[in-house]
């Protein structure tokens, strides 16, 4: 995946996860060509301060927008 092209992309979908809109974020990454993710258990920590939770939103975002791999058998 470029990201210097996808970076806005990545962008907006960090923005859903910081401010909460988990199924948001994962529909806006499905409907950009990403694999989705699984975001069970996400969320801000209690101790955790507000840059390392912008930071690990945008790194959740990144795996959110790489597209999906195919499993399965190849003919």
């Amino acid at each position: 995946m470029d990201y210097i092209n996808y970076g806005d992309k990545i962008i907006y979908c960090a923005m859903y996860l910081y401010i909460g809109y988990i199924n948001e974020a994962t529909n806006f990454a499905e409907s950009q060509g990403g694999g989705g993710s699984d975001t069970k258990d996400w969320g801000r920590e209690k101790d955790e301060n507000e840059i390392e939770w912008i930071r690990r939103c945008l790194r959740q975002a990144t795996k959110m927008m790489k597209p999906m791999k195919r499993k399965g058998l190849s003919r």
